[in-house]
């Protein structure tokens, strides 16, 4: 868990799905100001989800 946070700035919550109030950021998003576009490419060339979620998010 901490090494995506660590390689990606990934953040992680943990839900509490019986009482949403109760969640909590474990360790958070870390922002990033420029986007890391290889792997962005990397991920258009080998995830069809992902690549129709960039399609629909650059055409807003």
């Amino acid at each position: 868990m901490s090494r995506l946070n660590s390689a990606f700035g990934i953040g992680v919550i943990r839900l509490n799905y019986e009482d949403v109030i109760q969640s909590e950021i474990v360790l958070p998003a870390r922002e990033r100001i420029d986007l890391d576009w290889t792997t962005i490419d990397r991920l258009i060339n080998e995830n069809k989800d992902f690549q129709d979620f960039f399609k629909d998010i650059t055409e807003d």
